[in-house]
C-alpha cells in the first residue's frame, strides 16, 4: 500500500509537471503561472486540468489573429478593453489575459459571462472559477503562490525523469 501510493504520487507529479511544460512551450505562458492557476482552481473545487486546454485554445486563437489567419475573439477583447500585447508588442502571457478577464467580467450577469466565456473558448470550470470575482480569484492564486508551485526547472527535470522511466520500461519489457 504505502510504497505504491508514494510511487503513484510521484508519477502523478511528474506527469502533471510535464503537462505544464508542454502547455508553457506551446503558448508562452509561464510554468509557474499555469501551475498557480491549476492548483487554485483545484482548491476551489473546479477541474484545474481543464484550464490548460483553455489556455491552449485562447493562445491559439490569438496567435491566429496576430499571424494573419484571423480570429473571431479579437473583438471581444477589444470591447472589454483587455490588452493583448505587452510593451514590446509581444503577446502577453495568456494567464494574465485571463486574469484581466475576471476583472472585466464583474460588470456582466452570470449568463453573459457564460456566453462570452464560451465564445472565447473557455471551459466551464474556468468560467465558474472566474465568476467568483476578482478578489476571490486573486486570493486563491496568492494562496497557491505561497504554498508553492511547479517551476520551469522542476517541469524540465520531470520530463527527463519521465523519458528515462519509459526508456527503462522498454528495456525491461524487451
Amino acid at each position: 500500500g504505502g510504497i505504491y501510493g508514494v510511487g503513484a504520487a510521484i508519477r502523478d507529479f511528474v506527469t502533471d509537471a510535464v503537462d505544464l511544460q508542454r502547455v508553457s512551450q506551446a503558448t508562452g505562458a509561464s510554468v509557474e503561472n499555469l501551475s498557480t492557476w491549476v492548483n487554485a482552481m483545484n482548491a476551489a473545487g473546479e477541474r484545474g486540468e481543464n484550464f490548460l486546454g483553455t489556455v491552449k485554445n485562447i493562445s491559439s486563437s490569438l496567435q491566429d489573429a496576430f499571424t494573419g489567419a484571423g480570429s473571431a475573439i479579437l473583438p471581444f477583447f477589444a470591447e472589454m478593453d483587455i490588452a493583448l500585447l505587452d510593451g514590446n508588442n509581444n503577446l502577453r502571457d495568456t494567464t494574465e489575459i485571463i486574469k484581466d478577464l475576471a476583472k472585466v467580467w464583474e460588470q456582466y450577469t452570470p449568463q453573459k459571462q457564460q456566453k462570452i466565456g464560451e465564445m472565447l473558448g473557455l471551459d466551464d470550470s474556468t468560467i465558474r472559477f472566474l465568476q467568483q470575482g476578482t478578489e476571490e480569484v486573486e486570493r486563491l492564486l496568492e494562496v497557491q503562490r505561497q504554498l508553492g508551485v511547479v517551476n520551469a526547472e522542476q517541469a524540465k527535470t520531470s520530463k527527463e525523469i519521465q523519458t528515462n522511466y519509459y526508456q527503462r520500461q522498454q528495456i525491461w519489457s524487451a
